[in-house]
């Protein structure tokens, strides 16, 4: 199945987009608008930002928000991209019926997040 052309055209504006932080980033030029966001709603919109992708690789994913975790001051905007970023990641290096998991709980110092995979991961030689 071919990923639909409204997908592929999202996908690349998101990679355009990408860059140009990059370059405000480096630059110092980015623009960070912090305020209070609930962490379950930024990753139920991440999931569904890749649902196509998902469904198109036949990759269960797996999101787990622990319940108690506190509203976060960030830029939602850019965390988001990050999240879609790394479960976008995640699915391409998964074979057919893999899983990918995101989960989210709380640590003494904030809140931890972790994306997993299926997949066979970085080989020993690449890892240095």
């Amino acid at each position: 199945m071919s990923p639909e052309p409204r997908f592929i055209t999202d996908r690349m504006l998101r990679m355009v987009n990408d860059l140009l932080d990059i370059g405000r980033l480096e630059s110092g030029q980015m623009n960070i608008r912090s305020h209070p966001t609930d962490v379950g709603s930024l990753f139920s919109e991440a999931f569904n930002r890749v649902a196509p992708l998902a469904i198109m690789a036949k990759v269960a994913v797996e999101i787990e928000v622990a319940p108690e975790l506190p509203r976060l001051v960030v830029d939602s905007e850019l965390i988001g991209r990050v999240l879609n970023n790394l479960i976008s990641n995640a699915l391409r290096h998964t074979p057919s019926q893999g899983e990918v998991k995101v989960h989210a709980r709380r640590t003494g110092k904030g809140v931890e997040v972790t994306v997993s995979d299926s997949g066979e991961g970085i080989r020993a030689e690449d890892l240095p």
